[in-house]
């Protein structure tokens, strides 16, 4: 049996969009049943020839306004984070300092990178974060 996403999840590694047919070797046991309880996934129905179109609405990715602190002039700074956002942020907070640091200089989300380089307290990664952030900048500028 197999299933269909329904909202957006990323399994063994790999991501799947609303829509996406999901085999069954990509959950690990027990997993499958508790994605449908929360409503990520459905079971498919019969082959597609047969069974009606299925058509699934996009939800819109609930937004986060995340207070990083204050500015030199005392105002607050506050960043709006999708769920994409913070996961990958938390992903790379989770990482050691030597493989967060490596993962900085490939991500090029500038909300991730500007979280990252607020919030995480190891100084190699805060530094990576803001180095990629200025690079990004440098290239905008150039474009």
């Amino acid at each position: 049996m197999g299933y269909i996403c329904v909202k957006k999840l990323k399994l063994a590694g790999r991501e799947y969009l609303p829509g996406d047919s999901i085999p069954e070797e990509a959950f690990v046991s027990g997993r499958a049943d508790k994605l449908k309880a929360y409503g990520y996934i459905a079971e498919a129905g019969e082959p597609e020839s047969t069974s009606p179109e299925v058509h699934i609405e996009p939800t819109p990715a609930p937004v986060f306004n995340i207070m990083l602190g204050q500015n030199d002039t005392g105002e607050s700074v506050t960043i709006a984070m999708t769920e994409d956002h913070l996961q990958a942020a938390v992903d790379l907070l989770r990482k050691s300092a030597a493989d967060a640091v490596a993962a900085v200089g490939d991500e090029t989300d500038e909300t991730v990178l500007l979280f990252v380089a607020n919030v995480d307290n190891r100084k190699t990664v805060t530094q990576a974060a803001q180095k990629q952030l200025a690079a990004i900048a440098a290239v905008q500028a150039d474009q």
